[in-house]
């Protein structure tokens, strides 16, 4: 294998997959990356097993082949190299590595021992606005569960229409639902419902670019997934199991329904949390809707007490519900928008945060119960 290309697109292919190298356990060829040369395209691959990476980039191929070498030594070679054009080539068991004055030889393991990477048919699927898909994998994965007693929750669910990709993930105490609108179907495009691992998502955000009309192919077939973009594949196991019918928690009334803005709301959050209880990180909410005042406060014996009040509008009555501040605050920091809606029932009930006037995303709290 012979191929010569930039400094800055090796570079880009290399980081974009080495970061899932030596993650899969200790067999040696899965800390490489794979080089392959052929068909006029030359790609760099890894994978851990579970989930693998594929990056393309544009070069100049002298001689077709395919090649691993140690991704970690790789990504720190290359990223040493001066920006100008890279030869490389594979001699024995070993890649050469030319730019400038620099030479390296890099020892590496035939490409028979990589893993294959599963190869989806792209024929049937729904493309997705990339700029979009990664806001709404953002907001969602803020609630994916940390708890690997239950996997069907160490992941994200997509439930996919005609015209809607709904993103949904929960662990118990908050859930986080947002829809993204599909720009077109390919083929039959998808429908039904299926759970993504969390380091899949990822990876997604990692290494897909938000370019100007970039889009997304998503495609399922047989408990894997597909995410292709312009130059990025990523294929990942998907999780088995049943998620939780969560829709019938969504509260469908409100007691109280009121806007405020969204930076104080959250400065007046962190500060209240500063003087939790340890162990509970309970704050205290109150509503004064006679005011249009929102009270946020927290009291600590050892270490002192904080209280704010904001200006709200809305309607509702007076009450008050006590929150996990860093769930609360989780769910402020993924709305990008100056006010947020926050409307409440009973103490015991849950919370529903979301964009003031939006309904393609809502963020549910569940109270801390006295």
């Amino acid at each position: 294998m012979k191929i010569i290309c930039t400094q800055p697109n090796l570079q880009r292919g290399i980081v974009a997959v080495s970061h899932i190298a030596g993650q899969g356990g200790t067999l040696p060829v899965l800390q490489n990356i794979l080089l392959k040369a052929e068909k006029g395209m030359i790609t760099f691959s890894a994978t851990d097993l579970e989930i693998g990476i594929t990056a393309t980039i544009r070069g100049k191929i002298e001689q077709e082949g395919a090649f691993t070498v140690s991704s970690k030594i790789m990504n720190n070679v290359v990223g040493l190299l001066p920006d100008e054009n890279v030869e490389l080539e594979v001699k024995g068991q070993n890649l050469h590595i030319k730019s400038g004055g620099s030479k390296t030889k890099i020892n590496g393991i035939e490409a028979t021992d990589f893993p294959i990477i599963p190869t989806l048919n792209e024929g049937d699927g729904v493309l997705v606005e990339a700029s979009a898909f990664k806001k709404a994998l953002s907001q969602a994965i803020v609630a994916v569960s940390q708890d690997m007693s239950r996997p069907e929750l160490n992941g994200a669910l997509f439930r996919f229409s005609d015209s809607i990709l709904t993103i949904a993930a929960t662990d118990s105490y908050r859930l986080a639902e947002k829809k993204v609108g599909v720009v077109k179907k390919e083929g039959a495009g998808l429908s039904g419902q299926v759970i993504v691992p969390l380091k899949a998502i990822r990876e997604v955000l990692r290494t897909v670019e938000e370019a100007l009309d970039g889009r997304v192919l998503i495609a399922t077939h047989e408990g894997q997934l597909l995410f292709l973009s312009t130059d990025i594949r990523i294929v990942t196991r998907l999780i088995e199991g049943k998620y939780p019918d969560y829709e019938h928690i969504i509260p469908k009334t409100f007691q109280s329904s009121f806007v405020v803005q969204k930076e104080g709301f959250l400065r007046a959050v962190k500060a209240a949390g500063l003087f939790t209880q340890m162990g509970v990180n309970g704050i205290n909410v109150r509503l004064h809707p006679e005011e249009n005042l929102l009270e946020i406060s927290s009291q600590n014996t050892q270490t002192g007490e904080n209280a704010s009040t904001l200006s709200v509008s809305g309607n509702g009555v007076a009450g008050a519900i006590v929150f996990d501040y860093r769930y609360l605050s989780d769910g402020l920091n993924t709305i990008d928008q100056d006010e947020v809606t926050l409307a409440l029932n009973e103490p015991t009930s849950p919370g529903v945060l979301r964009p003031n006037g939006k309904d393609d995303y809502i963020y549910i709290i569940m109270p801390i119960r006295s």
